[in-house]
């Protein structure tokens, strides 16, 4: 009898164990890109980093003070979106010197979804919001000055059927 219990609780812990958790369901995802601003010659400046796509500088044409001439790519990611849990991207890949923490707020739309979104700077946040993002629109994030230019964290929602 003994024997039955013990294998009977093991069984539940492994279902349990096995169990879909609600929290970890993908509502959206997340595409960060970690951008460098420059009015200097780009190749001069960082020579290592690619050019970003001409998307960027046309979106941010309009906005004061993210606006240059030149911008390159430090990296990007794709992350998923968890509907109960804080989420973490890592644009530039080896480092965890810019990193960006995000939560749903609300429940997920068709077309959007609001996120408290936190930029962190080493282990240091330096800023917090709550911002809606729409599928498809980008989010510019202004971060710290860096070689003469400016780092900029780019956020663009994407819906889950978009690969």
């Amino acid at each position: 009898m003994k024997a039955v219990a013990t294998f009977s609780l093991w069984l539940l812990l492994v279902a349990v164990g096995f169990a879909q958790d609600p929290g970890k369901e993908t509502v959206a995802r997340l595409r960060t890109v970690l951008l460098f601003g420059t009015n200097d010659n780009l190749a001069e400046v960082v020579p290592e980093v690619p050019v970003a796509d001409k998307g960027h500088a046309g979106r941010m044409e309009l906005l004061k003070n993210l606006h240059f001439k030149n911008y390159g790519l430090l990296g990007s990611e794709v992350k998923p979106i968890w509907r109960s849990y804080t989420n973490w991207s890592s644009p530039m890949k080896g480092s965890d010197e810019i990193l960006l923490s995000f939560e749903p707020n609300s429940q997920a739309e068709a077309d959007g979804v609001k996120l408290d979104l936190e930029l962190w700077q080493g282990k240091r946040k330096v800023m917090k919001t709550t911002h809606p993002l729409k599928n498809g629109k980008w989010l510019y994030i202004a971060g710290p000055d860096w070689r003469g230019g400016r780092l900029i964290l780019g956020i663009e929602l994407l819906p889950l059927s978009e690969k």
